[in-house]
């Protein structure tokens, strides 16, 4: 029997959407395995009963959910619940780029560009990390990277305009930049420095990425260098926290192992 009761109340004093709320919700009890994949979900006359909202709202959630690959809508028969969409596993221990981490896991990666610019307007935090002058130029990207067609993942980059001269008339090779900087200018990344940070998605992320304001967005700020230790890119990848899981091994050695901090 379904539990009707797990988390089915719209708090209309949020600034988040109704229709919003009510597709968490829904999703958050296919997670908890309130409806398997392949059972079938109550009517939207049932569930906009159940939420205390108009079918209207209801439609527009599970139109949500259907788009990111939750449910299926059938004409004639009902809605359907998929199975749950595999998250990718980036594996920061490892020197593999999401193409390649997507692929050993069974999944398609595309990268979408919205936005290649050179600009000489950047933070002054990324002008530090690159080691820019006032005023050095820099290419400037956009990319929404979708998992089997699924909007994921915000890429936000910066490379110093001396080291991709013509990036901006060439483009990246199959979305990627890490390709692009290892086939047409011999630059691969030695070593990179990540660190990890939660946001709410802002209205711009909210509707590049297909999920409401304020949703948890994990943010993966990453600079990498080059074997000389030069700085090679800057970037900001705002994930969908339902999308990725990040994995660190972290190997210790000697009397470090039985004092390990917790």
């Amino acid at each position: 029997m379904t539990t009707l009761s797990r988390g089915t109340t719209v708090d209309r004093t949020l600034p988040v959407p109704a229709y919003h709320q009510v597709a968490r919700s829904l999703k958050a009890r296919i997670d908890h395995g309130d409806w398997r994949p392949g059972e079938k979900l109550p009517t939207e006359i049932e569930l906009s009963r159940e939420y205390d909202v108009s079918r209207a709202t209801v439609r527009q959630a599970l139109s949500d959910l259907s788009r990111d690959a939750f449910i299926s809508r059938e004409q004639g028969k009902g809605t359907f619940v998929l199975k749950t969409p595999t998250p990718l596993l980036h594996d920061l221990s490892l020197p593999l780029g999401l193409a390649d981490r997507s692929r050993t896991q069974g999944l398609r990666l595309d990268a979408r560009v919205t936005r290649l610019e050179r600009t000489t307007r950047v933070s002054a935090s990324v002008a530090e990390q690159l080691g820019l002058r006032p005023s050095e130029p820099v290419v400037a990207l956009e990319r929404v990277m979708s998992i089997n067609d699924i909007p994921s993942a915000l890429s936000l980059s910066w490379l110093p305009e001396a080291l991709v001269p013509d990036l901006i008339s060439t483009g990246l090779v199959d979305g990627s930049i890490s390709t692009t900087l290892r086939d047409h200018y011999d630059l691969v990344a030695a070593r990179y420095e990540n660190l990890l940070e939660v946001h709410g998605a802002d209205p711009g992320q909210a509707s590049l990425l297909s999920v409401g304001v304020d949703s948890p967005l994990i943010l993966l700020a990453a600079m990498s260098f080059t074997a000389a230790g030069k700085p090679l890119e800057a970037s900001w990848t705002y994930w969908r926290s339902d999308r990725v899981r990040f994995r660190f091994d972290v190997h210790a050695s000697g009397p470090e192992v039985a004092h390990a901090d917790v």
